[in-house]
């Protein structure tokens, strides 16, 4: 073909090989924004850190539709008394134990017994008002417990984490409770927000537990001869030692009647 046959070009026309210069209509006039939640952002966002080969280059300005960022669903506040049933539940279950220990430290005997103390709330149909008298173990078992999920929770809430409240455990154990935990409903953004809200806690507890420790080593009292065949008993940790040698220099852990706080 010749050249007076082909159709002109306007000379600011784009190249109809090369990349558009403009974005396209159907693209940049959407009239519904896409809605992505902020953990998905996060997400993408993190991917492209970790794993840069695997993200996709930012698009000229314009060719993504609109996104609108919209916050995770939250639970519904009745979820609430799931977590104040739970721990009422527990403040039941460490009274009932910590109602035995009272009792026996009364007594003079070992904190438990294999024979009569497996069943702690046996004692409590007759009496139900002896677990009054577990108050003091139940209350300050529970206040360290939450003090420990409580250092977790301010982790979580200084860096922007997500957490639910305290899950606690009501379990016929040696104390009354298998513990407590938090659901963490995000991800962690850096290794210093999961080493911080890992170690958080522990050292809350720590701090939280160590006057009760104190307190309940002070009144304890020397009972030689107190563990006997059928008793339970465990070493003391370095700590209890030292705050013991202050109290009870020269006595043995073994001739001592903890008290239910210790």
């Amino acid at each position: 073909m010749s050249d007076h046959h082909r159709p002109a070009m306007d000379d600011d026309s784009p190249d109809r090989d090369g990349p558009a210069d403009q974005p396209s209509a159907s693209l940049s006039e959407n009239p519904r924004p896409l809605r992505y939640t902020g953990d998905l952002l996060e997400s993408s966002h993190l991917l492209n850190l970790m794993a840069p080969e695997l993200s996709v280059p930012a698009a000229p300005s314009g060719l993504w539709p609109p996104v609108e960022v919209v916050q995770p669903p939250r639970r519904s506040r009745r979820w609430i008394w799931v977590h104040v049933l739970l721990f009422l539940l527990t403040l039941a279950s460490t009274a009932a134990v910590g109602a035995r220990f009272q009792r026996n430290f009364v007594q003079g005997r070992p904190a438990w017994d294999l024979g009569s103390d497996l069943n702690p709330f046996a004692g409590l149909r007759h009496h139900p008002e002896r677990i009054l008298d577990g108050l003091p173990f139940a209350l300050s078992l529970l206040f360290i417990l939450s003090i420990h999920e409580l250092g977790h929770m301010v982790a979580c809430w200084h860096y922007n984490i997500d957490a639910s409240y305290p899950y606690f455990i009501p379990a016929p154990t040696i104390i009354g409770t298998m513990g407590a935990f938090i659901r963490i409903k995000s991800m962690f953004r850096t290794r210093a927000a999961l080493f911080d809200v890992g170690v958080w806690g522990p050292l809350a507890g720590f701090a939280a537990a160590l006057p009760f420790l104190v307190v309940g080593l002070a009144m304890s009292r020397v009972t030689p001869g107190i563990y006997i065949d059928g008793t339970v008993s465990f070493d003391f940790p370095p700590l209890f030692h030292l705050v013991n040698s202050l109290f009870h220099p020269g006595v043995s852990q073994f001739d001592i009647a903890l008290h239910p706080v210790a």
